[in-house]
């Protein structure tokens, strides 16, 4: 690849970030930064949650797209399951900081993150690496105050993505912090050809009607299967869990540190037009803040604290 790159006349041919805004639609407003490393090409959405939207390798989509299309982040409604009204999908939507999970008293579906405007503090080309950084601030004047500082990075020519993320309590009263990284897979990896590994554990069937839908195949579910799973012991090697998801073309892989992330849920939908496939890494699962809270499972920061976590993606 570096013969082809000292061949071109300008390495954006290759090397490229550019910065964009939304002309018209739902999403009218909001900035994109579209990333080509030299072999992934990917959308960072600058203005809801500095999330990873578009993912494509080998001109394949790896990311399932929802159909609400980009949406404003003023469209942002905390009532009931209304976050669903404004989920893109993509490679990766940020679920949290107050709230993550199930709707209950108090709090929507899965928080406010997602939708909350990043500030870019870096976007740069190395001679190594592909940078891009931002600080998210989820704040009630009076209220809880939280600080995402995220960093995405990209190793040139190759098929990688990293996130690391520095979550801080900037109030002054004990908080909680719940975070979700919700991974939606596409249309290629729901096949019959589908296999998957690294997702060994004690699962247990949260939502749905048929809990033998857990051992079948994608296009054997039913039409309108919606089925929710969660493990809290996944499968790990000296704390780092490797998920994979293969067909006879592509594979995808999850990299993360079970310690930051002890709960993984998978949850998959088939339905006309919105077959998906989902894996929701988090230091809790999707069952809400009342769960872990009764559970003692339910972790804070106190002022001024700060935990790390990081996330990686590769494809072959």
């Amino acid at each position: 690849m570096k013969i082809l790159s000292d061949a071109l006349a300008s390495q954006e041919q290759l090397l490229r970030i550019e910065h964009i805004e939304i002309a018209s639609g739902r999403g009218k407003g909001n900035e994109i930064l579209q990333v080509w490393n030299g072999m992934l090409y990917f959308e960072v959405n600058v203005s809801r949650g500095f999330d990873i939207g578009a993912c494509y390798f080998k001109g394949l989509p790896v990311s399932w797209l929802s159909p609400c299309g980009h949406v404003s982040p003023n469209s942002y409604d905390p009532t009931g399951d209304a976050w669903n009204k404004g989920f893109e999908g993509g490679l990766l939507t940020t679920c949290g900081l107050e709230h993550a999970g199930q709707v209950e008293e108090n709090y929507g579906l899965h928080g406010r993150i997602s939708y909350i405007e990043a500030e870019i503090e870096e976007k740069r080309i190395t001679e190594k690496e592909i940078i891009l950084s931002a600080i998210l601030r989820e704040v009630k004047v009076g209220g809880r105050y939280y600080v995402l500082r995220r960093t995405i990075t990209s190793p040139l020519f190759q098929n990688k993505i990293c996130i690391r993320d520095i979550i801080e309590n900037k109030g002054f009263s004990l908080s909680p912090l719940m975070l979700l990284y919700h991974i939606n897979w596409g249309p290629l990896f729901l096949g019959s050809d589908a296999n998957f590994s690294g997702l060994q554990g004690s699962w247990e069937f949260i939502r749905g009607t048929d809990t033998s839908t857990r051992t079948k195949k994608f296009p054997d579910l039913a039409e309108g299967t919606f089925e929710v799973i969660s493990c809290a012991d996944i499968e790990n090697t000296d704390n780092q869990v490797n998920l994979q998801i293969s067909t006879k073309i592509i594979q995808a892989e999850v990299v993360y540190d079970a310690q930051q992330l002890p709960y993984l849920t998978q949850w998959r939908f088939r339905g006309n037009g919105a077959n998906v496939l989902s894996w929701e890494p988090g230091n809790v699962s999707t069952r809400g803040q009342r769960y872990h809270k009764e559970t003692g499972s339910l972790t804070y920061l106190e002022p001024k604290e700060s935990k790390e976590f990081s996330l990686t993606f590769q494809f072959t």
